[in-house]
């Protein structure tokens, strides 16, 4: 920038390096999105924190985030699931629900942890076909023993996807395959 001939060229110059640290910010975002090591260094609710702020910048979507009182005790594997149902259900408002704003409730109890995701889009059509990230969703889901609802929001506009995870049991055991 400083041995550029002219002011033109200097400019030309600058206007590249913010592109590539643009670029790199958002390769930088999109490797944490991917892999978020934030979940192990720091934990479930961090992470749905950090990625709230992130959704919200991206997608110019006003969040509102309601944390549980009582602290979440979730291992590892299902801590990274229930992190990718809401990354799943927030991609959802952003591309289909023409949202203006959602809300995210995170409730624990001893026996249970509950995530809803709520936003003031336009609902689901009558006739839904799931494609695959509603289908990952509720896998993932079963995967670690709870159960997955998408429903539309009654009275008002939007749709309203759940996760009830009870704390208390296990995630079912693949059946034994006869060779």
């Amino acid at each position: 920038d400083r041995q550029a001939p002219d002011t033109a060229f200097r400019a030309q110059v600058h206007e590249a390096a913010e592109i590539v640290q643009d670029t790199l910010q958002k390769v930088r975002s999109l490797s944490q999105s991917l892999q978020p090591v934030i979940i192990e260094e720091q934990g479930l609710l961090a992470a749905i924190e950090w990625h709230l702020g992130v959704f919200e910048r991206h997608h110019g979507i006003t969040v509102s985030y309601q944390p549980p009182k009582d602290p979440v005790q979730l291992g590892p594997e299902a801590s990274i699931h229930v992190f990718r149902i809401l990354q799943e259900a927030l991609n959802n408002v952003a591309r289909h629900a023409h949202a203006g704003d959602v809300a995210v409730r995170l409730e624990t109890s001893q026996d249970w942890l509950r995530l809803t995701i709520k936003d003031d889009g336009r609902g689901l059509p009558d006739s839904i076909r799931p494609g695959v990230g509603l289908a990952a969703m509720r896998e993932r889901a079963e995967l670690i023993g709870g159960k997955l609802t998408v429903t539309r929001s009654t009275g008002e506009p939007g749709t309203i996807v759940s996760l009830h995870l009870p704390l208390d049991c296990r995630p079912p055991q693949p059946k034994d395959r006869l060779h």
